[in-house]
């Protein structure tokens, strides 16, 4: 790990390490606040939050170049992101911005954006809380899977792909989703939003979104 630190804007460089993920936050049961500066890793996950954390980052850029599918945020637990630029840049289907496995995801002010895969990708149980947000991706703006509730507040979801849909439930899952404001785009070939073949419910309240792309 190199630190190159000024007093008001501390940068964190994370090499690639053979065989690991070179992590910012990883380990241990407590709680971590993160105010200011920039995360970048050019091979790994630069954010993970294991079970029994509870982080607040704000003001941050938390970036990953990974090719190997390893995300900028991979979340385990509780974790509050304000005022922060989170961004997949290696272009590798399988990179998100944020990945979660479990937990409570709060997000207020943020830019969350990936090149080649999903912006965010909710895959386990738990809940995510969007407020004011731009929620970019290329594979899809927001994937859900699983049993988990997201509330998501004047929040703008685009999707760059083709054929890929901007804001979707995955597969057979029972997730709830429930929209209030914002926008939602897509490009051709795909569904603004997509609930796919499960038993789960968007709702869409105030919500600008291609009506003639249909659910």
């Amino acid at each position: 790990v190199r630190s190159l630190n000024s007093t008001l804007h501390p940068h964190f460089t994370f090499d690639s390490i053979l065989g690991g993920e070179p992590v910012a936050i990883y380990a241990g049961a407590g709680r971590i606040i993160l105010d200011g500066g920039s995360i970048h890793s050019l091979g790994g996950t630069p954010v993970q939050v294991n079970a029994g954390d509870d982080v607040t980052i704000r003001n941050c850029r938390i970036t990953t170049e990974s090719t190997a599918n390893q995300d900028a945020i991979l979340l385990w637990s509780n974790l509050t992101v304000e005022n922060c630029l989170i961004e997949a840049l290696g272009g590798k289907a399988g990179t998100d911005s944020i990945g979660m496995d479990g937990g409570k995801l709060i997000a207020r002010n943020c830019k969350i954006a990936s090149e080649g895969a999903n912006a965010l990708t909710l895959r386990n149980q738990g809940s995510a809380e969007l407020w004011n947000c731009d929620v970019i991706g290329d594979d899809s703006a927001l994937t859900v899977a699983e049993n988990l509730v997201i509330e998501s507040n004047d929040c703008n979801f685009h999707c760059t792909g083709v054929g890929k849909n901007a804001v979707e439930i995955y597969r057979s899952s029972p997730a709830k989703i429930h929209l209030r404001g914002g926008n939602i785009s897509s490009v051709e070939g795909a569904f603004d939003i997509s609930r796919g073949n499960g038993s789960g419910e968007i709702t869409v309240a105030g919500t600008t979104w291609d009506r003639a792309k249909g659910l």
